[in-house]
């Protein structure tokens, strides 16, 4: 099975929990490939491009930095 990879760029914290619920998470977990923010503040241009590399789906939000600016 061929699994698509996500990257939730929403860093941990009060916006991540009223935009990704528990169920989400489950759902993403069951689903696809996904690496989330661990930190609590939203990545670097450099962190953003390092992360999201290799990845097909990019879930962002507000602070998260232009992926123009990321390459």
């Amino acid at each position: 099975m061929i699994f698509l990879k996500i990257l939730v760029t929403l860093p941990q914290g009060d916006i991540f929990d009223s935009f990704i619920s528990e169920k989400t998470i489950k759902l993403l977990k069951e689903n696809f490939e996904v690496t989330f923010n661990t930190k609590t503040e939203n990545f670097t241009p450099e962190e953003l491009y390092e992360q999201g590399k290799d990845k097909d789906v990019l879930i962002t939000g507000w602070g998260t930095p232009s992926l123009k600016s990321a390459g």
